[in-house]
């Protein structure tokens, strides 16, 4: 009879542990997946959409103030009930854009709009109008330039969050019109009154771009989106100074357009 030798078995000191995740929820050695990354780190796009909701927002929102009162002052009282439409589609836009921020963010209006306040206030401040008529010029131009800015700042933004922006500004136009058709109306048949509004209307589209022009440096997130908009010969062509010569050029033609309808003088 023959015995059968029994052959070693390694056996393992301790089972094999599986990774554990540390305080952060991460397993060490593993690789983050996209979709953690993406909810660590906000996307730029995506802030500078929310800086422009923001910033077109307080604009709406001071705009709504300019045109409100000047509501009560017209020669007609059926311009000012076409004047007081026009207050009350602007504030239906700023409420579209907060409910934007709402939506989108979860930011209540003073956090979406909080870091713009009091960015108007050195404008306001230099533009004092003496009239009736220089107040309601202010709106206009204010209303112009703003409306032009938000539109050239959103053609940086992905088309899609673009078309965002631009939807909720889609039918500003016929609401412009009302201010311009009261100016060409009075000015024609007072040249005095059409030579002072031309004169004041270069003063405050001037107080316009610089203030503009100031908000763009302070948030660099706009800063970007004006460069893009503005870099048609290819991207990393152009500074943010090159870019707001561009973006100056561009403004000013529009507004040298507006002041024509209005029979001002540029």
């Amino acid at each position: 009879m023959t015995t059968s030798t029994a052959l070693p078995v390694a056996v393992p000191t301790s089972a094999p542990q599986a990774p554990t995740a540390t305080s952060t929820g991460a397993i060490p050695g593993a690789r983050p997946s996209p979709r953690a990354d993406r909810a660590r780190q906000p996307q730029p796009s995506d802030e500078a959409l929310r800086e422009l909701v923001g910033f077109a927002a307080y604009l709406r929102l001071r705009l709504f103030v300019e045109v409100a009162q000047h509501v009560w002052g017209t020669p007609r009282l059926s311009d000012a009930q076409r004047l007081l439409k026009r207050s009350v589609h602007i504030a239906e836009q700023e409420e579209a854009l907060v409910k934007l921020g709402q939506e989108r963010w979860g930011m209540t209006p003073g956090q979406l709009m909080g870091p713009f306040d009091g960015a108007l206030d050195s404008f306001l401040l230099r533009t004092q109008p003496e009239n009736w008529w220089e107040g309601l010029l202010r709106s206009l131009v204010s209303h112009g330039v703003s409306r032009d800015l938000i539109r050239l700042l959103a053609r940086g933004l992905p088309p899609a969050q673009a078309r965002i922006v631009l939807s909720i500004l889609a039918d500003d136009d016929e609401d412009y019109r009302v201010g311009l058709e009261l100016v060409r109306d009075a000015v024609s048949a007072d040249p005095r009154l059409g030579a002072r509004l031309s004169l004041w209307g270069r003063r405050v589209v001037g107080e316009a771009f610089s203030v503009g022009m100031d908000l763009l440096k302070k948030w660099p997130e706009l800063g970007l989106l004006l460069i893009k908009a503005t870099d048609d010969a290819g991207p990393g062509t152009l500074n943010l100074k090159a870019a707001t010569a561009a973006g100056i050029a561009e403004l000013s033609a529009a507004h040298k357009a507006r002041m024509e309808q209005m029979g001002l003088v540029p």
